[in-house]
This record gives structure tokens, C-alpha cells and sequence, in this order.
């Protein structure tokens, strides 16, 4: 008869115990408040500086990529909130006043500006459209960092990038617009993603210039390759569009309307003639040539008297 085995206890320890936390509760205090010190110090005024030539010299290299990707971001932002809101923007102004801000700012030794998605879009959702928000956005960044900060400390990073992630969901929904971007225009979809997926496998610097080289093999695509059309009245209108798009249309007997939304040049002439001859329906060259080797032909047999002109044909 066998024995029962005997019960087996386990004692284990607490991989994180209330000593270790407070200990690194306590490390993570004095680092923190190393650096608020370290920040305080430099809210206050100091006397503008030069420019620094060796500075430039140490710094020019990685300097351009990085005001090329801050202003690329920051006009991108731009314009999806001007296409939302319904106003305006210009590139050179605003590439003008990010200059200008910057040198203003380095004089004083200041960060370089540029813009921040996630902190434009809390402001945003929140309702702000003027300056006054963004200086409210900076006073209160300003006091949250210096005066209340440590109530923050014992967030984790979650709930931080939960905030974000609800605020920017309106960008992070725009790939529900690739099937549409898709049948709208291939070629902006095409440079669309290209330029997306290069941002997030190759970072943000060679994402965009990776799709700013897609973007220009599509300018010279689209160039030697437009897309032609023949172009109807829409009745009722003095409106003329594809007449592939609409149903109820008025083309004229006898009369075709081709456009080539392109420059006519040395790359695309084969193309433009290829495509005019397809709309027609007929090579123009070789009615031509075949009218002017019956005329020929006609003279000939004038000259050896074998045709005579009457008053209605030969």
C-alpha cells in the first residue's frame, strides 16, 4: 500500500516589496528634483548672445535635416486644421515666422520651436483658436513642471500616453480614408503611404524623405503620363468636364474637346499624340498623306489629258 505524498510548501518572496518600491520611490525623488533645480535655473533673464561660427561649423550637418523635418511637420499640422477649420495658410509665412522665432529664441538661448501633434491636438479638442491659448497652454505647462509636478510622478507612462492617443484619434482614423484616397487619386494614395510607413520604419527624417522621393517620381510620372480626357458640355451649363463622369451631356457634331492637363514637351509628345489619335478616333497625318497623293495623282492625269474639268467635278 502506497503512502500519500507528502504535502509541499512553497514560500515565496515578493518580487517588488513595499522597501525596494520605497527606495526607489526615494531615488526617483531626488533625481527629479535634481533636475526641477536644474530647470529653475534657467527662468532667468540673461543678455542675449552672437552666434557662435564654430558652433555653426559642429552643427550644420544634422542642424538642416532637423529644421526640415520641424517645418514639414508643422505645415502638415497646419493645413489638416485649416482644411478642418476652414481658413488659409501660407507656407512662406509660416516658414518666415519659425525663422525668425528661432533666431529670436537662440538669442536668448532657447529651445528651438517647432510644433507639437499631440499638444496641438489637446488644444484643439479643447477648443482654443487664438494665441491667448497657447500662451494660457505654456503658463499652466510652466506651473504644472515647477509647482504641482510631483502629484504627477507616480502616473505611469500609460495614462500619460492614453491622453494623447484619445486626442489624436481623429489623425490616427484618417487610414480609414486610404480606400477612398485609393479611388480618388493612386498616385497621392501611393505617396500617402509611402510616406507613412518610411516615417515609422525609418523615423520621421528619412520617412519624409523617402516620401518626398516617391513624390517627385510621381510629379515626373504624372508628367510624361497625364491623364487625358475629352471634355463635354454638362447641358444646361457653360460647364465642360470629362464625359466619362457625367450622363447627361452635349457634344458638338463634328467637334472634339481633348484636354492634357500637362505640359507639352520633348517627354510626352509621343504620349500626346498617341492619346489625341485615340480620341479622335483617326491619325490626321495620314488622311494627310493620302489627300495629298490623290492630288498629286490628280495633276498627273491632268497633265496627259486622260481627266478634263467640267463646271460640277473633273
Amino acid at each position: 500500500m502506497m503512502r500519500p505524498a507528502a504535502q509541499q510548501y512553497v514560500v515565496t518572496r515578493p518580487l517588488y516589496s513595499e522597501e525596494s518600491f520605497a527606495q526607489d520611490h526615494e531615488k526617483i525623488y531626488r533625481h527629479r528634483k535634481t533636475m526641477l533645480d536644474h530647470i529653475k535655473q534657467y527662468f532667468t533673464y540673461e543678455a542675449p548672445v552672437a552666434p557662435n561660427p564654430q558652433i555653426f561649423q559642429e552643427t550644420a550637418v544634422e542642424a538642416f535635416p532637423i529644421a526640415i523635418v520641424g517645418f514639414a511637420v508643422a505645415f502638415s499640422v497646419a493645413k489638416v486644421y485649416s482644411i478642418k477649420h476652414d481658413y488659409t495658410i501660407d507656407g512662406n509665412q509660416e516658414l518666415i515666422a519659425f525663422g525668425v522665432s528661432n533666431i529670436f529664441g537662440a538669442s536668448f538661448r532657447s529651445f528651438a520651436a517647432s510644433t507639437a501633434l499631440s499638444r496641438s491636438a489637446v488644444q484643439e479638442s479643447t477648443g482654443g483658436k487664438t494665441q491667448v491659448a497657447g500662451l494660457l497652454s505654456a503658463v499652466i505647462v510652466m506651473i504644472v513642471t515647477l509647482a504641482i509636478g510631483f502629484l504627477l510622478e507616480l502616473l505611469p507612462k500609460s495614462v500619460l500616453g492614453a491622453v494623447i492617443i484619445v486626442n489624436l484619434k481623429g489623425s490616427l482614423m484618417q487610414f480609414r480614408e486610404i480606400p477612398y484616397l485609393w479611388r480618388r487619386d493612386k498616385a497621392d494614395c501611393v505617396v500617402w503611404l509611402a510616406s507613412c510607413i518610411g516615417a515609422l520604419l525609418l523615423g520621421l527624417d528619412l520617412g519624409l524623405a523617402a516620401g518626398l522621393g516617391v513624390e517627385l517620381i510621381s510629379v515626373i510620372l504624372r508628367t510624361q503620363f497625364p491623364r487625358c480626357s475629352l471634355l463635354a458640355n454638362i447641358r444646361g451649363t457653360d460647364i465642360y468636364k470629362d464625359r466619362k463622369d457625367y450622363i447627361s451631356i452635349y457634344e458638338p457634331e463634328g467637334v472634339k474637346i481633348f484636354r492634357m492637363p500637362s505640359p507639352i514637351f520633348f517627354a510626352n509628345i509621343e504620349f500626346f499624340r498617341n492619346k489625341l489619335v485615340e480620341a479622335v478616333g483617326f491619325n490626321p497625318l495620314r488622311v494627310l498623306r493620302k489627300r495629298n497623293k490623290a492630288v498629286r495623282m490628280i495633276r498627273k492625269l491632268l497633265k496627259k489629258g486622260k481627266l478634263q474639268w467640267t463646271s460640277v467635278s473633273i
